[in-house]
């Protein structure tokens, strides 16, 4: 699909009538059922969800591995 004159950032709706993609830069139709925050919550990309994370818990962990039997840990800072 061609998505010529949606370049308005990465948090945009961008018409599709797909249910799925592979593609990272396909777009789905976002389903409009549901209750609750998640209906009332307006789409957020990936990026944009990690720079609000890390904005508001700068000191929360944002990935954990564990090596050599210990677990390491990184912040969102």
């Amino acid at each position: 699909m061609n998505f010529v004159g949606f370049t308005s950032g990465p948090d945009q709706i961008l018409p599709s009538e797909a249910l799925f993609t592979w593609h990272q830069d396909g777009a789905i139709k976002l389903s409009t059922k549901g209750q609750g925050e998640f209906a009332r919550a307006q789409p957020m990309s990936v990026p944009s969800l990690l720079e609000r994370a890390t904005r508001r818990a700068p000191e929360r962990p944002a990935l954990a591995v564990k090596r050599n039997g210990e677990w390491q840990k990184w912040t969102y800072r």
